[in-house]
């Protein structure tokens, strides 16, 4: 997958625009939510499609999800084999020392709007 970290956002003509870093490529894992995570979320009335990505990491560079102290508004995930974006809505298991994390994200029915260098 292609790991894009939030590296906050910009004031584009009185809308938040959010920014990235250069996409870095790693390898993941991909599971289904359990049961349990599943019925938390279906009493937030909301269709949504979650997975747990198991990110190759390292201390230095890990995932996250909304950071407000930084500003930062949530890490995206592309899947290139599906054409997929996720948005990375929290950690569920930092092992960044041994290298991964498992991250949930949430299917994005749009991409991000991306600059064109990116």
């Amino acid at each position: 997958v292609l790991w894009y970290q939030s590296t906050g956002s910009i004031n584009d003509k009185g809308r938040p625009r959010p920014q990235y870093a250069a996409p870095q490529a790693v390898m993941a894992r991909i599971q289904s939510e359990d049961a349990e995570t599943l019925e938390h979320w279906d009493g937030a009335t909301e269709t949504v499609v979650l997975r747990r990505f198991y990110l190759a990491a390292s201390h230095n560079a890990r995932p996250a999800g909304l950071l407000r102290p930084l500003s930062r508004g949530g890490d995206m995930i592309y899947r290139p084999g599906e054409n997929t974006w996720w948005l990375v809505s929290g950690i569920i298991d930092d092992f960044s020392p041994s290298g991964w994390v498992a991250v949930r994200a949430v299917l994005q029915t749009l991409p991000p709007d991306l600059p064109p260098d990116l």
